[in-house]
């Protein structure tokens, strides 16, 4: 199913299913099924098609934008679904895949084009939306969306990289954008925090 507008010129292609709804007699996880779906699909036309990956190593900018969005566009548009809440219940999806032996990091190196179906999976949709979302947190909401509308349109009907979007982000906000987004996406695993007590004081350890 195609819904477009003639003054556009841009069409989303969806499968039926996912936007099927009785506004009447259907569940509201079916609701925020078709709101989340239909939200995603909208953000690649600007994370994917208005700005493209220079290379499959980068498809979790794409992936993992959108997944972000359409739990962003989802909460503006229906505060009462939580859907932050949601967000962070299946964000363990990632979570679980990360803590395998067999995970990778968030940013792969892809030698051939034929590569890429091994990096659709949680870690960069899920792992990818997190990390999105604690940068945002991070840096103030207002400072990361005008260093992102600043990014976009700089790259418009051209092709990025990740490190073309740090620059943009540590140039707005004057943090080492670089160095900590790094630190997230060029490894594989997550941090974890032990904390004991010793000698009445709290004692944290990471690893």
């Amino acid at each position: 199913m195609e819904i477009g507008s003639s003054t556009s010129n841009i069409k989303v292609t969806y499968q039926e299913t996912t936007l099927l709804d009785n506004e009447k007699h259907s569940a509201v996880a079916n609701k925020q099924r078709v709101a989340t779906v239909v939200a995603h699909e909208l953000a690649h036309q600007w994370f994917g098609n208005l700005v493209t990956m220079e290379w499959w190593t980068h498809l979790w900018l794409n992936k993992g934008f959108a997944t972000w969005v359409n739990y962003l566009a989802a909460y503006g548009l229906f505060p009462e679904w939580q859907m932050w809440t949601q967000f962070l219940e299946e964000s363990t999806t990632g979570l679980r895949f990360d803590g395998l032996s067999e995970s990778h990091p968030i940013e792969v190196g892809i030698n051939h084009a034929s590569e890429r179906d091994e990096i659709f999976d949680a870690i960069s949709y899920r792992k990818g939306a997190s990390v999105i979302r604690m940068l945002q947190t991070y840096l103030a909401p207002e400072v990361f969306q005008g260093a992102l509308a600043k990014d976009i349109k700089k790259h418009a009907c051209s092709n990025a990289k990740n490190e073309d979007l740090w620059a943009v982000l540590e140039e707005e906000s004057k943090e080492p954008v670089h160095k900590l987004m790094h630190s997230w996406t060029k490894q594989k695993g997550y941090p974890v925090v032990s904390v004991s007590v010793k000698d009445s004081k709290l004692v944290f350890e990471q690893k």
